[in-house]
């Protein structure tokens, strides 16, 4: 008969039931099938042995286990006891995911991503700081700012020393708009003794959203010390520029390029600084070696091809041009200048659709406006051209040219009264540019008032004297005035 079985064993985890398992096979070796009530004879009988036999065997073989009737009332014989084995409690791993979470993200299989995200969020009941952080990163990819904002808030409420999580909360606060709230988050962050380019870059470029610039100044020269690094450059030139200072931003750029020889950015936006201040040989210098690193800068073509237009070269232009159609077809730079390429050539027609196409990308665009109103007075439609002369006017009121094209118009309008307001406002606006004192002089020989437009002539001559005008230009100026003159003389 098989010994009792230990009510515990049960419980065991595998490895202990096999060890009992064992044992118990082990006791149940074979043995004769008895009457329990007659256990004591028959072991009796069978455990005679002959009389040499010692007294010792005969108590060893009482002492089995189904020796006698009193054996039951004994504990049964068992194995080794084994230890129950204690199970602690269960551990969460809130980071079991982050590797799946970060491959699926480098991937670019975002929905991937965020299926693992939502998973390990739900196993671990919000608790991992990882898949918050890339969570917010998803939403600011996918525009919903919002969203990207309080990802990150809950990343940072989780680890608040992690800086990370707090620059990235920054910088939704700065692409949602909230400058002052960006800066102060990075200000703790400094406060927390960080010292990283990165945010006193991020801290110059809000405060120059806000339009504190002597404080962005500040902050991007900090920047500058901690890192040598493109695009704090650009940044700090593009301030100094707001601030008026044209030859600091130059300085600037030329330190860059000191650091960064070979960077297209800042090649061209230094050559169009030269070229604002008319130094257009360094300009085209600056330009083709930007496009020896990167052929295809929009913006680089774009200021090489205006310098050829300048002087004449309308077809090499033209070629310039269409590449950048290539790479920035919505460009309204890019079609005004083509334009005024077509004007130069003497296709109105072409010229016309060009700066409309040019106006639909920009409509607010003073310059576009300009330019069709100047197309539309040589093409002897002054009602147009009044109307876009008009909206220039409204759209820069400090442009003087344009308040001398709007008098000519109102002048073949047979409007003299209201072009000669406009003439004396482009005379208070410039009153050294000789264009405007050829064209008031015109106006005034018109309204056959000669005196005045002898007056206007003899300014017209001593400007052109001091004037910086191009020889083409001057020219053609000088006709004008020549005309005036003989039929001033004349009228005399």
């Amino acid at each position: 008969m098989s010994e009792p079985g230990n009510p515990e064993d049960e419980d065991l985890p595998p490895p202990y039931e096999e060890a009992n398992t064992q044992a118990t096979e082990i006791s149940q070796s074979p043995q004769p099938a008895v009457d329990p009530t007659a256990s004591a004879s028959i072991i009796g009988e069978e455990c005679q042995e002959p009389s040499n036999q010692s007294p010792t065997h005969q108590s060893n073989v009482v002492s089995s286990p189904t020796s006698s009737p009193t054996s039951s009332q004994a504990a049964p014989p068992q194995g080794p006891r084994q230890r129950r084995r204690q199970r602690g409690p269960k551990i969460l791993n809130v980071d079991a995911l982050n590797w799946a979470i970060h491959s699926s993200y480098v991937q670019k299989n975002f929905e991937t991503c965020q299926d693992f995200i939502s998973h390990q969020l739900k196993q671990t009941k919000g608790q991992c700081e990882y898949a918050h952080y890339i969570q917010g990163h998803l939403h600011r990819h996918s525009g919903n700012l919002s969203m990207s904002l309080q990802a990150f808030k809950k990343a940072m409420h989780l680890n608040p020393h992690r800086h990370d999580n707090g620059k990235q909360v920054a910088r939704s606060l700065f692409l949602m708009g909230r400058h002052r709230s960006s800066i102060k988050v990075y200000e703790q962050i400094i406060n927390a003794g960080v010292r990283d380019w990165h945010i006193t870059y991020s801290m110059g470029v809000a405060y120059s959203m806000i339009g504190e610039l002597q404080e962005a100044v500040k902050f991007l020269e900090e920047s500058m010390q901690l890192q040598k690094h493109d695009i704090i450059f650009l940044q700090l030139a593009k301030v100094q520029l707001r601030q008026g200072n044209l030859q600091g931003a130059v300085n600037t750029l030329e330190t860059a390029l000191k650091f960064a020889p070979e960077n297209a950015d800042v090649l061209t936006t230094l050559g169009l600084l030269y070229l604002d201040m008319g130094e257009s040989k360094k300009s085209f210098d600056l330009f083709g070696t930007s496009l020896m690193h990167d052929s295809t800068n929009p913006n680089a073509i774009l200021g090489a091809a205006s310098i050829l237009q300048k002087h004449d070269e309308y077809d090499v232009a033209l070629v310039k041009y269409r590449l950048t159609t290539e790479t920035a077809p919505d460009s309204h730079e890019v079609w005004n200048n083509v334009g005024m390429c077509f004007f130069g050539k003497g296709k109105l027609v072409a010229a016309i659709a060009c700066l409309k196409r040019a106006l639909y990308l920009s409509p607010l665009n003073w310059k576009i406006c300009y330019n069709l109103g100047l197309v539309h007075l040589h093409g002897k439609q002054y009602m147009s051209a009044f109307q876009f002369i008009s909206a220039s006017v409204n759209l820069n009121t400090e442009n003087a040219m344009s308040y001398m094209l709007l008098g000519s118009a109102l002048m073949y309008l047979d409007d003299y009264r209201n072009a000669e307001k406009a003439f004396v406002k482009a005379q208070e606006l410039d009153g050294a540019n000789p264009l405007i004192h050829a064209n008031f002089a015109a106006l005034l020989y018109n309204s056959d008032d000669f005196a005045r437009s002898s007056e206007m002539h003899s300014q017209f001559e001593k400007s052109l004297e001091n004037s910086n005008m191009s020889h083409e230009i001057a020219k053609d100026v000088q006709k004008l005035s020549d005309a005036i003159l003989t039929a001033l003389q004349l009228g005399v």
